[in-house]
């Protein structure tokens, strides 16, 4: 029913597009393969089965400016407010989530809860990685432009704008989402080839979640429930027939899309899935659909000691040296 992965799965894991581009690639184009997908782009058809969402321009004197201006917060002030005080943040391509696990804030909690957890090492990820994403709980523009401040992902995406030659007028969005809480297991990457949905893994794949034991068949029809309503706007309105969906299949029983992704291995991350092995799989048609293969983590890892795992900055060694004292 779910895929028994063990430690052997480091093989599915890709690291950062920007670390891991093709060799006939460049930086900028990668940047433009995400640009297609942007919440801007696909917000309008499918807003019935997301989070509501407010967009804000980003100007290139902004980034000059190092995110400095007053009227520039006073107006990410007001689009919290319309999102009933609490939002998620983003930029067009992707979140600073990288950000999140400098603050002094998310470390000083992680320690505070040390105290009351098992002491495994899955057991530790995973509250580092639930305290980090609360950090991503915007209430205040000021959290905003600490985030865009610190973020290196921010930084290397303006060094691409600059380096093409595109540093004029609109160069990215702010983009607040109403926020929403809901478990870390509760997220599901979905890969779509030719319009058929053909895997879908968990997507904090390093992290095994006791809660999705004998899961398989309830995550796979409900995510069959929410592509059958969104299938239409994503293939006919919006023109993707080949993508990856992140989604939500909250405790509540509602489904959400989060965001939509191209599928290729500049981009996304595969996760328990290589993404070379998803493009391979075609001429799958909507019938079977109801077959399609779910990948769970099925145990804890033996050790983290793969130098790069998708969805974590780059420096997550020297944050889990620092906090849980690994080698």
């Amino acid at each position: 029913e779910s895929c028994r992965m063990s430690d052997t799965s480091e093989e599915f894991e890709l690291v950062e597009a920007y670390e891991e581009e093709e060799s006939y690639r460049t930086v900028a184009d990668i940047r433009m393969d995400a640009l297609v997908f942007s919440v801007q782009k696909w917000y309008e058809p499918l807003q019935a089965w997301t989070m509501p969402t407010k967009f804000l321009p980003l100007h290139a004197s902004h980034f000059r400016e190092n995110f400095s201006d007053s009227a520039l917060q006073a107006e990410i002030q007001q689009l919290i407010a319309e999102c009933d005080g609490s939002t998620f943040f983003r930029l067009d391509t992707r979140s600073p989530k990288d950000a999140i696990y400098k603050l002094e804030t998310t470390k000083r909690t992680v320690r505070q809860l040390l105290k009351t957890i098992p002491s495994t090492q899955n057991d530790q990820m995973r509250l580092l990685v639930e305290t980090a994403l609360q950090a991503l709980q915007i209430s205040d523009a000021s959290q905003v432009v600490t985030l865009l401040q610190q973020s290196d992902k921010v930084q290397k995406d303006w060094s691409v704008v600059q380096s093409v030659g595109t540093d004029q007028g609109t160069v990215d969005h702010i983009i607040l989402r109403k926020w929403l809480n809901f478990p870390l297991y509760s997220e599901f990457r979905v890969f779509v080839v030719d319009t058929c949905i053909v895997g879908i893994g968990q997507y904090w794949h390093f992290i095994h979640f006791p809660e999705l034991d004998n899961t398989a068949n309830t995550i796979r029809e409900r995510v069959l429930k929410l592509w059958a309503q969104i299938r239409q706007p994503i293939t006919e309105t919006l023109g993707f027939h080949t993508l990856v969906l992140d989604v939500l299949l909250l405790p509540s029983g509602e489904n959400l899309l989060i965001e939509l992704n191209p599928l290729n291995l500049s981009v996304t991350g595969g996760g328990l899935w290589e993404i070379q092995e998803v493009l391979n799989i075609t001429n799958t048609t909507q019938e079977q659909e109801s077959d399609v293969e779910v990948r769970l983590r099925a145990s804890p890892r033996v050790q983290y000691d793969n130098p790069t795992i998708t969805l974590l900055p780059d420096y997550w060694r020297d944050v889990t040296k620092e906090l849980f004292h690994w080698p």
